[in-house]
């Protein structure tokens, strides 16, 4: 909203280099294509899917099997971001690297604040938070703001084997990036996830 994106580049970029560099990496989002009426692809780039399915996921019901695929050095509650190294008038090397200070309050960092009242401040490992092709503080902010959205997501992933009930009534599969509602009371689950892998068993 408040920065610039920068679509320039020492070498050639495929369109999808620029669309996944340039957006979905900084910016975070999804995307997905659908065909009109005269079989053109069209590309849609959203903050967050728009379907909801009408079919719940259930335990005792419709779910085979869950587990939690989160990995603890991939978890992070906190992101110190740099951007690209900073030179001086003569185009010296400061030493120093472009932070997020002044567009974030003075404050080099961002966290999520739920998150850290649930497990305290765990910043991500630097070398994974170090941009150098950034050079403008609000993209770095963007840039820091979806690779945190990411790592919170780690915290609430979960992979689960499921029925789908279409097969069996007259109810609309699950697609892809539906919003599912799955519950579990054993487990402690009753939330919205959205379905972004689908793995078909084609023998059963």
């Amino acid at each position: 909203e408040n920065g610039k994106i920068n679509f320039s580049s020492d070498t050639p970029l495929t369109t999808w280099d620029i669309i996944k560099t340039r957006l979905i990496d900084t910016y975070g989002g999804y995307l997905y294509i659908t065909y009109n009426s005269a079989e053109m692809p069209v590309i849609h780039y959203l903050a967050t899917p728009p379907n909801t399915a009408i079919q719940t996921i259930e335990f005792g019901k419709n779910m085979l099997d869950i587990s939690n695929l989160v990995s603890g050095s991939d978890i992070a509650t906190a992101i110190l971001p740099y951007g690209t190294k900073l030179t001086d008038k003569n185009g010296n090397e400061t030493g120093e690297r472009l932070t997020i200070e002044s567009v974030n309050n003075g404050i080099d960092y961002i966290y999520d604040e739920e998150m850290v009242e649930r497990y305290g401040i765990i910043f991500a490992d630097p070398s994974t938070t170090i941009w150098d092709d950034i050079t403008n503080a609000s993209n770095l902010l963007a840039k820091a703001k979806s690779v945190l959205a990411d790592k919170i997501q780690l915290l609430a992933t979960i992979e689960l084997k499921s029925v789908d009930l279409s097969n069996v009534y007259d109810i609309q599969a699950f697609r892809f990036l539906d919003h599912i509602r799955i519950i579990s009371l054993y487990h402690n689950i009753d939330k919205i996830y959205v379905l972004e892998k689908i793995e078909i068993d084609l023998f059963n």
